[in-house]
């Protein structure tokens, strides 16, 4: 049996939900076998509130003050949490985000389904998903649909035989905007085979999102697809086409193209299982053309960032995507 170890890079700015996040981290202590590791630079008064609420076998620590800076904060977290688990003897790391609430029986379902791959992510669940979680669910499975990779969406697990600390410097691992799809690409190229394990649903919360922070999250995926070119140039070239079709076809039959494709999303999202538990399904299924044609658009804002100095987070200015 792989020993197994839980990474959770956290940078918390308040105290909101993080008597929920203590809770599940610590009903997952009580299972044999699993190391928890929080990385934790959060300022000091959210990380002793993160401390105080912790069981004593769970570790909590600051970064790693030995590691290099890079612009992505988290992935500092990250190597840290890497660090921790080599030195605990673990065969495996999960690395979840903040937000996400793992259970005692998605840790027992992904210790069945280990063997399937050494690198593997899992699907996630809203309980409560408002308008923007519904859109993004549809978007998670179109981008499953469409392209030839699964969309990691906060939660990645890989082999640890398949990396190690430094190579987050030698690589640059810590200088690019989509960390965990930086990860996965790096760890593909030391052989790792990756697998989706969609039926094991992770529950997260809810983003609790306004339109403007919705759009900013919008801006920064459309930045972090510059790494792949061809999702990059399928996305810029929506509106030229758009613009072309009417020039030389005509609105009414550019509309009616138009249409027809929005039918067909609408018809894939809507079939898929990945809505099947919500009440709301054909609403929901309605969103994905939002999430699709907003690409279009949020794409070329994305590529004027690049070309004009790249993408600001938490303080830093990141250029690369991937």
């Amino acid at each position: 049996m792989k020993k197994i170890s839980i990474i959770v890079p956290i940078m918390a700015k308040n105290i909101q939900n993080l008597n929920s996040f203590c809770s599940c981290y610590n009903k997952l202590s009580a299972e044999k076998d699993l190391n928890i590791f929080i990385i934790d630079n959060s300022e000091d008064h959210i990380f002793n509130y993160i401390q105080n609420n912790l069981n004593k076998n769970i570790s909590h620590t600051k970064p790693d003050v030995s590691i290099k800076n890079g612009k992505n904060k988290k992935m500092i977290n990250v190597q840290s949490g890497i660090m921790l688990a080599k030195k605990y003897k673990c065969d495996v790391s999960i690395l979840f985000d903040d937000d996400m609430r793992p259970t005692l029986n998605n840790i027992l379902d992904i210790k069945k389904s280990i063997n399937r791959g050494n690198i593997f992510c899992c699907m996630i669940d809203y309980k409560t998903p408002d308008f923007f979680d519904l859109i993004d669910l549809s978007g998670i499975y179109l981008v499953n649909f469409i392209f030839n990779f699964s969309q990691i969406w906060g939660n990645i697990g890989f082999d640890l035989s398949l990396i190690e600390a430094e190579h987050f410097d030698t690589m640059k691992l810590k200088d690019s905007m989509y960390d965990e799809l930086t990860l996965k690409i790096f760890l593909r190229s030391k052989g790792g085979i990756d697998c989706y394990f969609n039926e094991i649903r992770i529950p997260m919360l809810s983003s609790q999102r306004n339109i403007f922070s919705f759009l900013e999250q919008r801006i920064r995926y459309a930045y972090e697809n510059i790494g792949n070119f061809w999702i990059n140039t399928f996305c810029l070239s929506i509106i030229p086409l758009f613009i072309s079709m009417v020039y030389f076809l005509g609105f009414k039959f550019t509309l009616s193209i138009f249409i027809i494709f929005s039918l067909m999303i609408i018809f894939i999202t809507y079939t898929s299982s990945i809505l099947n538990k919500y009440d709301n399904k054909f609403i929901a299924s309605l969103f994905s053309v939002i999430w699709f044609y907003s690409y279009s658009i949020t794409s070329w804002i994305a590529n004027f960032i690049y070309i004009f100095g790249g993408y600001r987070r938490n303080g830093n200015l990141i250029k690369r995507s991937i």
